[in-house]
Formats: structure tokens, sequence, C-alpha cells
């Protein structure tokens, strides 16, 4: 007979990290773009709270990246959570994160705003995902001028 470990401590320490993360847990998830841990939920409902969690709790929507390290640059990516929702064509992702006031003027370590790099995206991966998320992003930039 084998017996395992309870789960409980373990369920309890992701509870309170995902849904009441510490001060110091939020520094380390704004260090990461930790916005985008959010994303992890199973559909948009529940990412949404997710977010809102993440942002009451003291996350910066906003926050770089400065863990990432590509191999073929040498440095930080500094993208945030919307870079990264574009890079990887999540519609959803892109959708939830402009709802909740994420900023598509940071720009990544190539000097790349969030539609700059939609842009690159759809030219080289051409898809209807890619091309709702250019839209999306040129018109949420239109209702700002």
């Amino acid at each position: 007979m084998v017996i395992y470990p309870q789960p409980l401590p373990q369920l309890c320490e992701h509870y309170f990290y995902r849904y009441h993360p510490t001060r110091q847990e939020v520094n380390e998830l704004n260090s990461a773009a930790g916005a985008r841990f959010a994303f992890e939920a199973r559909n948009e409902d529940e990412a949404r709270r997710q977010l809102k969690r993440y942002l009451e709790a003291g996350v910066d929507i906003n926050a770089v990246d400065k863990q990432t390290v590509p191999v073929e640059q040498g440095m930080s990516s500094m993208s945030t959570a919307l870079h990264q929702a574009v890079l990887g064509s999540h519609v959803m992702e892109v959708r939830v994160l402009l709802d909740f006031g994420a900023s598509k003027d940071i720009r990544d370590a190539k000097g790349r705003t969030a539609l700059d790099l939609a842009r690159e995206v759809r030219m080289k991966r051409p898809s209807p995902d890619s091309d709702q998320i250019v839209r999306m992003l040129e018109r949420t930039e239109a209702k700002q001028k």
C-alpha cells in the first residue's frame, strides 16, 4: 500500500499565494510581469477574478518582466503581461488586460509597444487571432487620440 502525503498543506499554500499573495510575493510577481499569471485560470471569468485579486493585492498590471533573459540578447526582455499575451496571440488575455487598463505605450527591450509587436507577430504568423489583436490595439489607440 502506498501512502501519499497529505495534499492539504500544498493546497493551502497555493490558495494563499494565488488569492492572498504576501507583500514579498507581490514584489516577486511584479518582477516577472505577474499579471500574466492570472491567465492560468481555465476561463475568462476566472482570469478576470484572479487579475482583480492580484491588482487589489498590489500587483502592477504594467510591471515588466525583469527575470526572463532571452538567450540571443543576453538581457532582460523588459516585456509586460500585455507584450507576452500579444506574442502568444492570446486574444482573451489581451482583451482582459486592456479592459483592466494595461498600457499599450510601454516599450520592451527592443523598443516595441504592444501594437508594434502585434504587427510583427501578424506579419510572421498570420492568423485570425493576430488580426484580431492588432485591431483591438488599434481601436484602443484610436480612442485615446
